[in-house]
């Protein structure tokens, strides 16, 4: 198994960031078992248990924007871990990273079937619903600031658009 470690290049430009992989690796990997990692489940209609994780920045640090990322076929959230731990952590974002179903810790029931692109899109929303980031009814979510930028990856970009489509006035991309 290969695994891919994307770090924002930006980052690395710094003359304070001069740090080897290995150092970058090791900090995320301090970062993601800090307290500024949640990790939470939540129960989706038709059954099955989504799995989502959310890094929020160190005390003090918070930006005010908030990132739902969405891998792709077969991927964790393992792939976005690091460059959201990064963005986290060096410009104060809060981020949502979300194993799809039969993905990850996801749990798929009932046992395997083909599921559709919005079906997903309508997990990862019920994500957002039970962490309070979004709320169901369009006119509770006037009350809900600031909206959520999604961003996705190869399936994970088909589901970002799906969910765009289920409330458009909660996203942004």
């Amino acid at each position: 198994m290969t695994t891919t470690t994307i770090i924002p290049t930006e980052l690395l430009r710094k003359p304070e960031n001069k740090k080897t992989i290995e150092e970058i690796v090791e900090g995320m990997r301090q970062f993601e078992t800090s307290e500024n990692v949640r990790h939470s489940s939540v129960s989706v209609k038709g059954g099955g248990e989504i799995h989502y994780w959310i890094y929020n920045p160190p005390t003090g640090r918070s930006s005010g924007v908030r990132i739902v990322a969405i891998e792709g076929l077969n991927s964790s959230h393992y792939g976005w871990a690091i460059p959201m731990a990064i963005m986290s952590r060096e410009r104060g974002w809060t981020c949502m990273l979300i194993d799809n179903r039969g993905v990850g810790l996801s749990k798929e029931n009932p046992p395997k079937r083909p599921w559709t692109i919005a079906e997903m899109a309508r997990d990862a929303f019920t994500c957002l619903i039970h962490a309070g980031w979004v709320k169901e009814d369009v006119q509770q979510q006037q009350q809900v600031e600031p909206k959520v930028h999604i961003v996705g990856i190869s399936m994970g970009g088909m589901i970002s658009q799906e969910l765009f489509l289920i409330r458009p006035d909660a996203s942004t991309w």
